[in-house]
């Protein structure tokens, strides 16, 4: 079954979205076969997990102030990495404006701030 996730967001979503992404690839043990970067050419990271292999690209919209993320495989449904990856992106960004207004530690609100995404994953993912 072939996999396909493509968004098209701001310049400072995608790279917070495509840090999260590759910190989640080496935290799920996934081997990096290559990173290739050539001017006016979408930057494109392939992967291998188990058995299978998948890319992440990233393009600069012409005309917009946007970009535009793919990634696919031809075997592995990654929507966990990829709900990963946003659930780690909207958490960093959260603790930064809640933490001086919070009463607990860093480690504690960041906690708390995944249990509750955690509903995400389950409601995308059933």
């Amino acid at each position: 079954m072939a996999f396909r996730y493509e968004v098209v967001i701001e310049p400072p979503l995608s790279q917070l979205f495509r840090e999260k992404f590759l910190e989640n690839t080496q935290e799920t043990k996934c081997c990096e076969l290559f990173h290739l970067v050539t001017p006016d050419m979408p930057n494109v990271w392939e992967f291998r997990r188990d058995k299978g292999t998948f890319t992440l690209s990233y393009t600069e919209e012409e005309g917009e102030q946007k970009e535009r993320i793919v990634i696919e495989s031809d075997t592995l449904d990654l929507s966990d990495v990829i709900i990963a990856a946003i659930q780690n992106g909207i958490t960093d960004y959260l603790v930064q404006f809640l933490l001086p207004l919070a009463k607990i530690s860093r480690a504690e609100l960041e906690s708390r701030i995944k249990a509750r995404l955690e509903s995400l994953k389950t409601a995308l993912v059933p």
